[in-house]
């Protein structure tokens, strides 16, 4: 069964964040209900990933995440016909592409998901979490996954000297060199005054498609800074029709959209560093119309009854 680890590499190519999964294990039930896990397609990093791509490239950059190979032409084909026809979208047929995993090819993904829950655990300070953001640290994690397969998986050291990465400017992590569990660097000394912004990675836009429940994930707010972020915070028009969790920056909408009432909303969302520096950014969350079930009259209900051929209707009298 799909795992919230293994989407995650299915659809991003590196390991989850640790708030991420927690809250897709949460809303899933760790992962024995896969229907909410759509909310990944209204992040940044999603539409940054696949806009663009043909239905092809599509299904082989997913084949290339799990199992380090373009797909046969045989599953290409057919996943590539399911994407043209709207009979599956993207995470649907990530997940049908892993549960199908044998052979070399589930060694290979078991391998990789393995690691990515190291990498993932020893995220385990709040500067690691905090850096694991953004596309250079997205990339920190690819490579990291990348080379793991079968026959080399990865360990904790390894997973501890990618971290380190996150922190080009440092060279020891916060905590000191020996022990295990999380290796990144702290992003400064914290010696004097913080006058440094923090500064938002998340993108502008996101979409949710209209109906979709109450307290829905319809975009997640990231940033960086060279210490600490302290919190996020929405305001401006729309700012009332959604709540922010402000450690996490998971903006969730309070009711169901209608498309036909409103097509897209608009607020303003900021992060604050320690120092009460910040950063603010306007996003739209456009909302996506999904066709209404035809409904019959109970004119057109109502059977019209045929004279047989040859016979004429009689007045009534």
């Amino acid at each position: 069964m799909a795992s919230i680890q293994g989407i995650y590499i299915a659809l991003f190519g590196r390991p989850a964040d640790p708030t991420g999964l927690a809250y897709y294990n949460g809303v899933t039930n760790n992962g024995a209900d896969l229907s909410a896990i759509g909310d990944l397609s209204s992040s940044a990093e999603y539409q940054d990933r696949f806009t663009g791509m043909t239905s092809e490239e599509i299904v082989n950059s997913i084949y290339q995440s799990l199992f380090e190979r373009d797909a046969e032409p045989e599953g290409l084909a057919f996943y590539t016909a399911l994407l043209e026809e709207s009979s599956a979208n993207i995470n649907t047929i990530a997940i049908q592409i892993l549960d199908g995993a044998q052979n070399e090819d589930l060694a290979t993904i078991n391998a990789k998901i393995a690691a990515a829950e190291i990498f993932t655990a020893n995220l385990d300070l709040q500067a690691e979490v905090d850096a694991y953001q953004g596309d250079f640290a997205a990339q920190v994690g690819r490579d990291f996954i990348n080379e793991v397969d079968a026959d080399d998986e990865g360990t904790s050291d390894e997973a501890d000297a990618a971290i380190l990465r996150l922190f080009p400017d440092q060279g020891q992590g916060p905590g000191g060199g020996a022990g295990g569990g999380g290796g990144g660097g702290a992003p400064d000394s914290g010696a004097g005054p913080d006058t440094q912004d923090p500064v938002l990675t998340s993108g502008t836009t996101a979409s949710i498609a209209e109906n979709s429940a109450a307290d829905t994930l319809v975009y997640t707010a990231t940033a960086t800074d060279n210490r600490a972020i302290d919190r996020f915070e929405i305001s401006g028009t729309d700012a009332a029709d959604f709540a922010i969790d402000e450690d996490t920056g998971a903006v969730t909408i309070n009711s169901s959209p209608d498309f036909e009432t409103k097509d897209s909303y608009t607020f303003d969302v900021t992060v604050f560093d320690l120092a009460g520096n910040s950063d603010t950014q306007e996003v739209t969350i456009s909302i996506t119309d999904v066709p209404e079930p035809k409904t019959m009259s109970s004119a057109s209900m109502t059977p019209t009854r045929r004279l047989p051929t040859g016979r004429r209707a009689q007045p009534s009298r």
